[in-house]
């Protein structure tokens, strides 16, 4: 496989183990009842086997497959995302894919003693405060990218917030717990990415 610079634990295995219960957790979607193998299946090639894909919502494209995805340079169908661990967050936090957000995924993992332990092993301590919902406030993440629109100016974060509650609990937090967040995501993606550099 090709070394990914920006993923030093592509090819460590316990990030792989622990890539790999990402990978079937459904606690991970904002309904409890989804995992990324709801759309990657190994039963069906790594893909679900659907025109469309079916999310929270049923989607506008179907899934690739996951094999040999260790040796793709582009990923999704646009070929938005120059990497694997940086694919993994958008499914996660879109609203119609698995509606889970960043600040959600930090209080889980910390919440868990599993997961926990062997995030800590990998990526060291996760941040202060890692359980309380006042810092890491229920569905706190980012707005989503949209393409640009060259003739609409782009609203303010705070125009965003009003018609976004997760955005609108992004602002909430301190900056120091949206960066700690984002970090986390981060680990997240690149524990997802080393699991799947071994579906060959």
């Amino acid at each position: 496989l090709p070394k990914v610079p920006s993923n030093r634990f592509a090819d460590d295995p316990a990030a792989a183990r622990l890539g790999q219960r990402f990978f079937y957790d459904p606690r991970l979607s904002r309904d409890g009842d989804r995992s990324c193998a709801s759309c990657h299946s190994p039963g069906l090639g790594w893909s679900d086997g659907l025109a469309l894909s079916e999310g929270l919502a049923v989607l506008n494209r179907n899934s690739p497959s996951l094999l040999h995805a260790g040796y793709q340079r582009w990923m999704f169908w646009d070929g938005r995302s120059d990497s694997l661990w940086s694919q993994v967050q958008w499914p996660l936090e879109h609203p119609d894919e698995m509606g889970y957000a960043r600040a959600d995924l930090v209080r889980l993992i910390a919440g868990d003693a599993v997961l926990r332990g062997e995030y800590e092993a990998l990526f060291g301590q996760l941040p202060a405060g890692a359980q309380d919902a006042e810092r890491f406030r229920p569905g706190g993440r980012p707005p989503l990218p949209k393409p640009s629109d060259p003739f609409n100016p782009a609203p303010s974060l705070q125009e965003l917030a009003q018609s976004d509650a997760g955005h609108a609990a992004w602002l909430a937090m301190q900056d120091v717990d949206r960066t700690a967040a984002t970090r986390v995501l981060a680990n997240f993606g690149k524990a997802i990415e080393a699991f799947e550099r071994k579906l060959v």
